[in-house]
C-alpha cells in the first residue's frame, strides 16, 4: 500500500499480485477508487479504520477467497438518487461470485425499463470493486464495458469464479 495526502484528500494503494486498487478518502469516507495494474512497492500503513478491511480484502482476491464489503463508508453526496439507488441495489444483491445483467439491475433497482440508464451509472460508478459494477454484464452475455478496461474486468470475475470454486471443494 502508498499513501499520498493533500489538502483536503489521502490517497492509499493496496496491491496483490493481479491488480492495484487506490482509495481516494474525504475526511472519513470513500471518495473513489481508482483500479489499475499491480504495484511491487506497496507499503502497509493504514490510514483509516476501514483501510484494514479494505488491504484484506484486495489480498483475499489475489489468494482466490471470497470478499465481502461490510457496511463501506461511500461519499454518496457525489451521486444522484437514481445512481444511489442503482448502486446500493447492486452492492446489497449481486455478491461475490455472481452476475447479472443492465436490464436485471435496473429491474432490480424498480426502473425495469432502465437499462441503458443502469449502464451509465455503472460507467460513472465511483467505487469500482467495492461497489462491484464488473459483476453487471450485457444481456447476450458479453462483458458489456467497465472503466478499467475490459482485461480488468475479465480478471475480476475470474478470481471470483476461482474463489467460489475454492471454497466449495474445501
Amino acid at each position: 500500500m502508498q499513501h499520498f495526502c493533500n489538502k483536503d484528500l489521502i490517497r492509499e494503494t493496496f496491491s496483490n499480485s493481479w491488480f492495484s486498487l487506490t482509495v481516494v478518502w474525504s475526511k472519513d469516507h470513500i471518495h473513489k477508487t481508482e483500479l489499475g495494474p499491480p504495484l511491487n512497492n506497496a507499503c502497509n500503513s493504514i490510514l483509516r479504520p476501514y483501510s484494514r478491511h479494505i488491504a484484506r480484502a484486495v489480498e483475499k482476491y489475489g489468494l482466490y477467497e471470497t470478499v465481502t464489503w461490510t457496511a463501506p463508508p461511500l461519499d454518496w453526496i457525489q451521486v444522484t438518487d437514481f445512481g444511489r439507488k442503482v448502486l446500493s441495489t447492486l452492492l446489497d444483491n449481486v455478491l461475490f461470485g455472481q452476475h447479472t445483467t443492465y436490464g436485471r439491475l435496473a429491474a432490480m433497482a424498480d426502473h425495469p425499463s432502465a437499462a441503458r440508464a443502469v449502464g451509465r451509472v455503472m460507467s460513472t460508478n465511483p467505487w469500482p470493486l467495492i461497489v462491484p459494477c464488473h459483476r453487471v454484464l450485457s444481456s447476450q452475455g458479453g462483458l458489456g464495458g467497465f472503466s478499467s478496461g475490459l482485461d480488468l474486468k475479465k480478471t475480476l470475475l475470474m478470481l471470483e469464479k476461482k474463489a467460489v470454486a475454492a471454497s466449495r471443494h474445501s
